[in-house]
């Protein structure tokens, strides 16, 4: 009678209960707890992507154009200068460079050409020894006509220079407003001359050589040669 009471069975079943209860709760903190820590690891990345700051490309520099190199072109460039010859025994006058030297052998021979002709001047290039010849020869009695004189002339030069190769067909020409005939060869020793014949209105037949192939200071000189003449009319 005065034993230990034994448990009722609503004090087990609440006992139990309890139990239960606390257990729940603590399953459902730990839950919650890794909720938490899933739910942060997820969006972590997400904040840090919403925190960047976008990054801005930036062009590369073009590169540079190449300089361009401009040649200096002087502009007053210096013009060959002439001087003026005047004959001191025929009535003649022409333009030669500056710097070429004269000559007035004023001899008198049979020339390659077939006639005895007077040589009045030379003019030297400075090339030497290359040079190039400017002549003027005077035949004071021609005793022909111009187109005789020119083609007894040039049948004379392709003898003695057999063969002849001519640079330009024969042409009428004029010097100092005179009718002209113009002959280009090349000789055997491949040398270029270039002979002009003239007869003026009082008779003198003039012939100008030059011993190259044309140039600015043979077409200089043949246009600038003045021949004056007491005669009048046609030669």
């Amino acid at each position: 009678m005065g034993g230990p009471v034994p448990d009722s069975p609503e004090g087990t079943m609440n006992g139990k209960a309890g139990r239960i209860i606390v257990i729940t709760g603590g399953i459902l903190l730990i839950l919650l707890v890794l909720s938490a820590g899933c739910s942060t690891r997820t969006q972590g990345p997400q904040l840090t992507a919403a925190t960047n700051v976008p990054v801005t490309s930036v062009p590369s520099p073009a590169p540079s154009a190449p300089l361009v190199q401009t040649a200096i072109v002087p502009l007053n460039p210096t013009p060959v200068q002439y001087q003026v010859y005047t004959d001191p025994t025929y009535p003649l006058t022409l333009d030669y460079p500056r710097g070429w030297v004269l000559t007035q052998p004023g001899d008198c021979s049979l020339r390659d050409y077939g006639r005895t002709t007077c040589n009045i001047v030379n003019f030297y290039s400075p090339d030497n020894p290359a040079y190039r010849i400017f002549s003027v020869d005077v035949d004071p009695s021609p005793g022909s006509s111009l187109e005789d004189y020119f083609n007894d002339a040039t049948a004379t030069l392709s003898r003695n220079y057999a063969p002849v190769s001519n640079l330009r067909p024969t042409s009428l020409y004029q010097v100092s407003g005179y009718k002209a005939y113009r002959f280009d060869f090349v000789k055997p020793d491949n040398s270029v001359e270039i002979a002009v014949f003239t007869i003026t209105p009082d008779y003198k037949a003039y012939i100008f050589t030059y011993n190259a192939m044309e140039d600015t200071d043979f077409t200089t000189m043949i246009k600038s040669v003045t021949l004056t003449s007491a005669a009048t009319g046609a030669a």
